[in-house]
């Protein structure tokens, strides 16, 4: 068992899981899922381990460009990062309950999750 914080949401909860790991060194590992972070973008630089960000490609919320600027400041201060873009998924495709549910994006990015949690948390 691991010591290690993690943290993870969806939408809002996405962006607070990321403002979580920008504001309290505790936390070693940050998944977002397609979630606008509140806060200054600069404060990645305090981010202690590495970020898997999980976005949908036809969101229209949270969209390519939001997506770039996050990438751009997590590599500008040398965060370690994965941003991957489900480019037929919409906002919400992890909702099962949802019009907008893509199973097999779904079950890719919780695959991936679950890696990348085992590999920045053990």
């Amino acid at each position: 068992m691991s010591d290690k914080i993690g943290t993870t949401g969806f939408c809002m909860g996405g962006g607070l899981a990321l403002l979580l790991h920008m504001s309290n060194s505790d936390v070693k590992a940050s998944a977002p899922f397609y979630g606008v972070p509140m806060g200054d973008l600069a404060n990645v630089s305090n981010i202690q381990g590495g970020v898997l960000g999980i976005y949908a490609g036809l969101d229209g919320f949270v969209t390519q460009e939001y997506v770039d600027q996050v990438q751009n400041a997590l590599n500008g201060a040398n965060v370690p990062n994965e941003i991957i873009v489900y480019a037929d998924a919409d906002h919400g495709f992890f909702n099962d309950t949802s019009d907008v549910f893509k199973a097999d994006d779904a079950a890719d990015s919780w695959d991936k999750l679950k890696a990348f949690f085992a590999s920045n948390l053990s």
